[in-house]
């Protein structure tokens, strides 16, 4: 029990480089695959999807990083490692299933990289915890810290 949130920390760390590399191979192939007359990074709907993919993995990394430091300073809760592990394993998830949806049927090819990772990734959102039990687990954490600021403010 008391490495839980050390396994769970790294299993987001895991999931945001699942993501970056996914990010990655979606950039390269949008900037390659020629549709429409011109490559697929000339669509604007593209962009928007590369860019908010883009923003989604930043914002993680921020949070995953911020969680790694705690660990190395013995201040890692269990609740923020389960919110790193859900959250990490979230955004993997939607960055490569939209990654794969830009890459269309070579995508889904067992020969194509996104196909392998996609396929993957479904297990982080469930070992180490599922990512219902760490929603909980941070709910319960949320609660339990209102109460007891309630009650600090009604001794007061």
């Amino acid at each position: 029990m008391a490495n839980l949130p050390r396994e769970r920390l790294s299993i987001a760390v895991q999931a945001v480089a699942s993501a970056q590399q996914a990010l990655n191979l979606a950039v390269g192939y949008a900037n390659q695959r020629v549709a429409f007359g011109g490559v697929l990074s000339d669509l604007q709907s593209v962009r928007m999807t590369l860019g908010e993919m883009h923003t989604e993995v930043a914002v993680m990394q921020q949070f995953t990083d911020r969680c790694v430091e705690a660990l190395n300073d013995n201040d890692l809760t269990a609740p923020e490692a389960a919110a790193a592990k859900y959250k990490a394993t979230e955004v993997q998830w939607d960055v490569l299933d939209q990654v794969l949806q830009l890459f269309g049927g070579y995508g889904y090819m067992e020969e194509s990289p996104i196909a392998r990772m996609w396929r993957d990734a479904r297990v982080q959102r469930i070992y180490g915890g599922s990512n219902e039990v760490m929603k909980d687990l941070v709910g319960r954490d949320v609660v339990m810290s209102n109460r007891d600021k309630q009650s600090r403010l009604a001794r007061l």
